[in-house]
């Protein structure tokens, strides 16, 4: 082989290794950056994260990560088709960048999420300013196309204390801030504390244990009664579960279901409460004197309505167990459950099969949810349940427009057809508004608690007076 040859060989196998240099290049780059946006991807945040942790070691100063998530953005996603939400996404990131430092690494780490860490700031209270600019940065609003539009997002915020050695535990703890800052409504920011900690500590107890409750038998049932107006009688009554737990006595719903509904818990649990309320309802209808029918109602979460065959399935083995008429049953839907992006055309699903088999359908905590007309006529509910906050003022001087609202509601369901049932009715005042206004049926402490199975049934045999408003 000549020597002008070998040159062309050698300059050949250089050129190929340039090539498979620009190749590796680029797909490292590929495995470290998000193709739409182009930021960093979460393994380069956490790369970054490391070695920020690793330095504020050795030199003292605030290391954060804020975690963002676009608030419905399954909803605008819809609306907007995949193309219009991508470019969304990329203005989104546009924008946040902005109004980093250009030490501040902003990432793309899921679909709707992203997030920033912010290092060698001066002060917690830095920190704070910059998840304030983030979320201030939407405030003017987005197109694409011809449609105008306002993003909005949650922040929680993580700070690196002496407790955190791993990019992962900062990121969880700003995960839990996030979904705290989701739960208050969104369009804010949480801050990680301490008592954040702990109280995450006790919802993992509170969840490992729940998991062996069903089977041990710890759940116990209680009833409040629905009330109908006009005839100061029950018509109706809610099962409301409790848990006998063993270390911290008998608790209510408010300290475990938010959490069975998290951990996919309340499926079982769900399950347990409508074969057991079935149950009871039906043996109230089987001695001497029976009362007269009364209607069951049952809630029902957005968890067990995103499975609409296995919840048609749990409802069915009730009904037929329990022998209940499906008539006497009513499963009720908060407002909540019906506008969640993920699970929306799943509840529908669910809602129409459990339609078919004969059982009522309650919205409740109707005001609260931003439930549409078109969805009450679709959907063909029974009857709603006016939430508390809109009856609390009836019957003071004070009431305002909240009874102007409920007589609102009461006329449009009217004239939908449904019945309507107001919550959290505690005082006189509020049980002679609400009859002056023709609401049908009420419920609350003013007419009783919830109830054991027997007191209940006392009370089926002799209602009180107060319970009329006449």
């Amino acid at each position: 082989m000549t020597e002008d040859e070998l040159q062309l060989l050698r300059a050949a196998l250089r050129a190929r290794e340039r090539r498979i240099a620009d190749l590796e290049r680029a797909l490292h780059r590929q495995g470290m950056y998000d193709p739409l946006t182009g930021l960093p991807n979460r393994e380069l945040l956490l790369d970054r994260l490391d070695h920020a942790l690793a330095l504020a070691l050795r030199h003292p100063s605030v290391t954060a990560v804020i975690q963002i998530d676009v608030d419905r953005f399954g909803r605008l996603n819809d609306w907007l088709g995949s193309e219009g939400g991508d470019a969304a996404l990329v203005e989104l990131s546009r924008r946040l960048r902005a109004v980093l430092r250009p030490g501040d690494t902003l990432s793309r780490v899921g679909a709707d999420e992203f997030a920033v860490l912010c290092v060698q700031l001066e002060s917690e209270r830095a920190v704070h300013d910059v998840a304030t600019r983030l979320l201030s940065t939407l405030d003017e609003p987005m197109g694409t196309g011809d449609r105008q539009f306002v993003l909005t997002v949650s922040a929680g915020v993580a700070l690196a204390r002496d407790g955190h050695r791993r990019p992962g535990d900062l990121l969880a703890d700003a995960n839990s801030a996030l979904d705290r800052a989701k739960r208050r409504g969104g369009m804010r920011h949480e801050i990680f504390d301490a008592q954040m900690r702990e109280r995450l500590v006790d919802r993992l107890q509170i969840e490992n244990e729940l998991r062996t409750a069903v089977e041990r038998d710890e759940l116990r049932l209680e009833y409040q009664p629905i009330i109908g107006l006009r005839e100061g009688r029950i018509v109706g009554v809610e099962a409301l579960v409790r848990w006998q737990h063993p270390r911290l006595g008998l608790i209510g719903p408010d300290q475990f279901v938010d959490i069975a509904e998290e951990s996919g818990l309340i499926r079982s649990v769900g399950a347990w409460v409508l074969r057991h309320a079935t149950m009871q309802a039906a043996a109230w209808r089987g001695g001497d004197g029976d009362p007269p029918p009364l209607e069951l109602a049952v809630n029902l979460s957005a968890r067990q309505l995103s499975r609409p065959d296995a919840l048609e399935e749990t409802v069915k083995a009730a009904l037929r167990d329990s022998g209940l008429p499906p008539g006497l049953l009513a499963l009720e839907i908060t407002e909540s459950s019906l506008v969640d992006d993920s699970d929306a055309e799943a509840a529908e699903a669910a809602l129409a099969r459990l339609r078919r088999l004969g059982v009522r359908l309650v919205l409740d905590d109707f005001g609260t949810g931003y439930a549409s007309l078109a969805q009450l006529k679709r959907l063909r509910f029974d009857a709603i349940k006016v939430d508390r906050s809109f009856v609390a003022s009836l019957g003071r001087s004070d009431e305002g427009e909240d009874a102007l609202l409920v007589a609102a509601i009461i006329h449009m369901a009217t004239a939908l057809g449904l019945t309507v049932v107001a919550e959290g009715v505690e005082s006189p005042q509020q049980l002679r508004r609400l009859s002056a206004l023709r609401c049908a049926h009420g419920q609350g402490f003013h007419f009783a608690r919830p109830l054991a199975p027997g007191r209940l049934r006392e009370l089926l045999v002799d209602p009180p007076a107060v319970w009329s408003a006449s």
